[in-house]
């Protein structure tokens, strides 16, 4: 018997992360506000707010991923097998 088995191995502190991927916030209408005066989200049917960790804001724009190079999208093409001439 190892010393160490049967012992979990610490695990360090970090940041808690949402699972929900961000979108728009949607209220439902046919849930009630909680005591803080939260809404229900129709998409994932979390208590939120518009702004949040989850959601967008009303004016806030979803994020954009930059644009790639040509030459670097061509390198990513030939890495994952795609060819034109299919």
């Amino acid at each position: 018997m190892s010393p160490h088995e049967g012992r979990r191995r610490p695990v360090p502190p970090r940041d808690a992360q949402t699972r929900v991927r961000r979108h728009r916030f949607d209220p439902d209408d046919a849930v009630p506000e909680d005591f803080w005066g939260r809404r229900t989200c129709v998409a994932c049917q979390c208590v939120g707010a518009a702004g949040d960790a989850r959601h967008f804001a009303d004016d806030e724009a979803p994020p954009r991923y930059p644009e790639v190079a040509d030459e670097v999208r061509e390198l990513e093409r030939r890495r994952f097998g795609e060819r034109d001439d299919l």
